[in-house]
């Protein structure tokens, strides 16, 4: 493909370029911004997921300083134990 030779040829080429370009940088924009956006909602389905487990532990650790619910959770565990065993053998 040989170069154009006129000076309008020239511009129209040029102008193109100038075109290609800014549609690249709109496009880089556009695709950081949604890089954002995705960034942003992890880090909220971070926190709510880490607020989420910290109320559980919260509540587990009450829940165990009842002697009636620790004895019944030592006895749902001993259940399973033996369910699991059974099926096993």
């Amino acid at each position: 493909m040989a170069l154009p030779r006129e000076p309008r040829q020239k511009m129209i080429n040029i102008m193109y370029l100038v075109l290609t370009a800014i549609l690249a940088l709109n496009v880089s924009a556009e695709v950081i911004n949604a890089f954002r956006t995705v960034k942003k909602s992890l880090e909220d389905s971070n926190n709510n997921i880490d607020k989420g487990n910290q109320t559980l532990f919260t509540s587990l650790t009450d829940k165990m300083k009842d002697p009636q619910t620790l004895f019944y959770c030592s006895e749902c565990i001993d259940n399973f134990g033996r369910y699991i065993q059974r099926q096993n053998s």
